[in-house]
């Protein structure tokens, strides 16, 4: 009888195990077979133990997101400069790596404050990431937090759709990839974070950042983001149609009496406002949008998020912040060939440099 009794107990121990098995088989077949929603999102999900992100969701179906590496234990700091940095398609760019290895030691040997750098990437990207922070052997006071971009492009989905339709040059190009776009709604796929500044990885950094983050004290009480003046014609060149159809030359017009359009080389995010603006989410609608690219003649943007920013900002300028010009000293002289007469107006920018920006690949002074 005893040993009956040992034989049905080890058989139905053998049968739980044979069901764990197959439930698991199923479940992985679910998220991993063709089509299924992991493969559109390249399978790619991380999340700070700390923050909130799109991750979460697969917490609350039980299947926890591991904790991204970091490369030295973080300090303990009361508070942390949460700087954003987008970095994809490592593989097919290979100046990317340098880049962001010079922006690291630059920002780091600057800035005395505890610094999170938030880098918003896709798996194939993150060896890389890896490798540069491990490489740049920076102090403890900087940490690195890492988000998967895919289920962030999945949550704006509808609104990427009319933002590459309306600023990006065409499908395949530049532009008009999804990374473009993402900081339109990061007050949305983040939920966890109230301010944050975003960073092009061609920068060079020649100042302490919490100098930069000091900014967001200057808002006004409708501000919901930072970001300075465009140094080159470009959007004088964009609205062509509708100065001359209006008359109205501040649009597209140098400064200090025109409004030259906004740069997204450096971007002070306060998503905490961003959230509580109506105003702001009443025109992050494909029909407000469409309205908006009508009335200015069809306006065709081609250099991503800082398109909209310029756009909505024509009508509705409370909305912005304007950092100084050496906060994103921009470099790119390719428009001095289209508009020469008038190239230097637009370029010049008086005071101290804070932040190079060497766009159009442009060589960043030592």
């Amino acid at each position: 009888m005893a040993v009956l009794k040992l034989h049905r107990r080890r058989l139905g121990q053998l049968l739980l195990v044979v069901g764990l098995l197959l439930s698991g088989l199923l479940l992985w077949n679910a998220q991993s077979g063709p089509g299924s929603l992991n493969d559109q999102l390249e399978s790619a999900r991380w999340r700070d133990a700390d923050l909130a992100s799109p991750a979460a969701a697969a917490d609350e179906e039980g299947d926890r997101a591991p904790v991204p590496r970091l490369v030295t234990a973080p300090a303990h700091c009361a508070e942390w400069i949460q700087v954003g940095l987008i970095f994809t398609k490592a593989d097919q760019h290979p100046k990317m790596k340098p880049n962001l290895l010079h922006t690291l030691k630059s920002l780091s040997a600057r800035t005395k404050e505890c610094v999170n750098f938030n880098m918003f990437t896709d798996e194939r990207s993150q060896a890389v990431i890896d490798a540069v922070f491990a490489k740049a052997q920076l102090p403890n006071r900087f940490k690195v937090t890492s988000h998967a971009i895919a289920p962030m492009a999945e949550q704006m989905k509808s609104l990427i759709e009319i933002l590459q339709v309306h600023f990006a040059p065409r499908k395949g190009t530049y532009y008009n990839d999804v990374l473009f776009f993402l900081t339109t709604t990061m007050h949305r796929s983040l939920p966890g974070l109230d301010r944050l500044i975003m960073l092009d990885i061609d920068v060079s950094v020649r100042d302490d950042l919490a100098q930069l983050a000091r900014h967001f004290e200057h808002f006004s009480s409708e501000h919901v983001m930072g970001l300075s003046w465009e140094l080159s014609p470009v959007y004088r060149h964009v609205l062509t149609a509708y100065r001359e159809r209006t008359g109205n030359v501040t649009a597209g017009g140098a400064p200090p009496a025109g409004f030259p359009g906004l740069n997204s080389g450096v971007v002070l995010l306060d998503l905490a406002r961003m959230r509580r603006s109506e105003r702001y989410n009443a025109l992050l609608t494909p029909d407000e949008i469409s309205r908006r690219v009508s009335r200015y003649d069809g306006f065709k943007g081609h250099l991503g998020d800082q398109d909209l920013y310029t756009l909505l900002a024509l009508d509705d300028p409370q909305l912005f912040y304007v950092l100084p010009c050496g906060w994103n000293r921009q470099l790119c002289t390719f428009w001095r060939k289209v508009h020469p007469d008038v190239f230097d107006e637009y370029f010049r920018c008086d005071g101290p440099i804070s932040i190079y920006h060497g766009n159009c690949q442009t060589e960043i002074p030592k």
